[in-house]
Formats: structure tokens, C-alpha cells, sequence
């Protein structure tokens, strides 16, 4: 991989963590005040709306927690990239140590895998969890 490859990939893993960082803090900060918001009403007497609405507000809620540990993964992943540029070892698959496609980096730049060490670990965690 050239340097002008790498400095690429740097750029576009700190843009993804400057982009997650920001929408990481933005739904931790939405989920913290729709509790604020639920824990002043008191008790379900005073709680506008029926429970549909309860059930929509809690749907979206666990959707906002689903989208968040997703988002934190990501950044977490993009987080390791950036430290395997930092020692060299970016671009080599963490499991067998090849090189990583660059078509693979493209579409995913923090991905720590090669796409057969990929599938065979999506196959071990889908038969574990069986």
C-alpha cells in the first residue's frame, strides 16, 4: 500500500470518527433527556396520549439504543484502524495476517478482516449462537 493510500484511508477513518463521535453524542444526549422527560411526569395517570403511544415511544427508543451500540462499534472498530495505521499493520488481516483487498478497505475502511476470515468468523457466531 502506498503512503498516499494510507494518508487517504487515515482521512476518511477520521472522518468517520469525527462523524460517529458527533452522532454517538447526539443520541445519548436525545435518549437522556426523553428520560428526564418520562421521570418528571410521576406516574401513568399524568402521561399524555394512550398506550399506542407509549408502545411507539418505546419502539423508537430501542431503536435509538439498537442504532447506538451499533454506531459505538463502528467507532470502536474505526478507533483500532486508525492505532493499526499508527503501527504499521493496517491493511493485514488480524486473523491470517494476509493483505486485505483494497476494494474491501474501500467499502470498509476500519474492517480488521480479509473477506474469507470475514465469513468463516460470521459462520463460527451464527453456529454459536444456534
Amino acid at each position: 500500500m502506498t503512503q498516499k493510500q494510507l494518508q487517504d484511508y487515515r482521512q476518511r477513518l477520521l472522518d468517520i470518527v469525527q462523524r460517529l463521535r458527533g452522532e454517538v453524542r447526539a443520541i445519548r444526549d436525545g435518549a437522556l433527556e426523553a428520560g428526564r422527560s418520562h421521570a418528571s411526569v410521576g406516574n401513568i395517570d399524568a402521561v399524555p396520549g394512550d398506550l399506542a403511544d407509549m408502545s411507539i415511544e418505546q419502539m423508537r427508543q430501542d431503536t435509538e439504543i439498537a442504532l447506538h451500540a451499533t454506531e459505538r462499534q463502528i467507532l470502536n472498530e474505526a478507533d483500532e484502524a486508525l492505532e493499526r495505521i499508527k503501527h504499521g499493520t493496517y491493511g493485514n488481516c488480524q486473523e491470517c495476517g494476509r493483505r486485505i483487498a483494497t476494494e474491501r478497505l474501500d467499502v470498509i475502511p476500519y474492517t480488521p478482516y480479509c473477506v474469507d476470515c470475514a465469513r468463516k468468523l460470521e459462520e463460527s457466531n451464527a453456529q454459536a449462537a444456534v
